[in-house]
C-alpha cells in the first residue's frame, strides 16, 4: 500500500512540473492587466491653456538688512505723522449679515456725531464708533450707545485717529476699517 501511495505521489508531481496552455494564456491575461494599470505620461496638462505670463511689471529687487530695517522705521514714523494711535472704539454690532450691518450703520449714522467704521473681520460685519484716545471717553460713548438702543455695544482696543476728520474728509482709513459714506 506504501509503495502505490509513493507511485500516485511521484506521478502528481511529475505532472504537476509541465506548463499547460491554461497557464501560458495565464499570463499574458496578466501582463494584459499590468499594461491597463500603467500611466500614460505623454499628455502634458500645461498644453491646455497657454497662457503667457507678463514678467516685465514685475521688478526684483534685493536689499540688505539694513536697508530692510530702515524701511521699517521709516514706515512707522510715516503711520505715527499720519495721525493713527492706539485707542478705543465703541462696536454696535458684530453680525454675520451684511445687510443688517449696512441698516445699523444707516441708524448709526443718523444716532451718532462721531464718525462710524465697518469692518469685515471673517465671517463677521463689525460696527463700531468713535476715535476714543483714553478709556473715559470710550466708556461715556458706550453710555450714549446704550441709551440709544444698541444693547449689545462694548469697548474695543483699535487703531483710532488722534484728531479725528469730519466725516466728509475722511478719505483713507486706519489699517483696521473700512469707512463707508451716505
Amino acid at each position: 500500500m506504501r509503495s502505490f501511495l509513493f507511485v500516485l505521489c511521484t506521478a502528481a508531481i511529475a505532472l504537476g512540473q509541465t506548463q499547460t496552455a491554461s497557464t501560458a494564456d495565464a499570463g499574458t491575461s496578466t501582463a494584459r492587466q499590468e499594461d491597463r494599470y500603467t500611466l500614460d505620461e505623454s499628455w502634458d496638462p500645461a498644453t491646455l491653456l497657454d497662457l503667457t505670463l507678463d514678467t516685465s511689471a514685475v521688478r526684483q529687487q534685493v536689499i540688505r538688512r539694513e536697508q530692510f530695517e530702515a524701511l521699517l522705521k521709516g514706515r512707522s514714523k510715516v503711520e505715527s505723522a499720519g495721525g493713527y494711535a492706539d485707542g478705543y472704539r465703541v462696536q454696535l454690532v458684530a453680525t454675520r449679515e451684511e445687510a443688517e450691518a449696512r441698516a445699523d450703520m444707516q441708524s448709526a449714522l443718523l444716532s451718532f456725531s462721531e464718525n462710524v467704521y465697518l469692518l469685515f473681520d471673517n465671517p463677521y460685519y463689525k460696527l463700531r464708533v468713535g476715535d476714543c484716545l483714553s478709556r473715559s471717553q470710550a466708556d461715556s460713548l458706550q453710555q450714549r450707545a446704550l441709551a440709544k438702543g444698541f444693547a449689545k455695544a462694548w469697548i474695543t482696543r483699535s487703531q483710532v485717529y488722534k484728531q479725528p476728520p469730519d466725516r466728509s474728509s475722511l478719505l483713507s482709513a486706519p489699517g483696521d476699517s473700512l469707512i463707508l459714506r451716505r
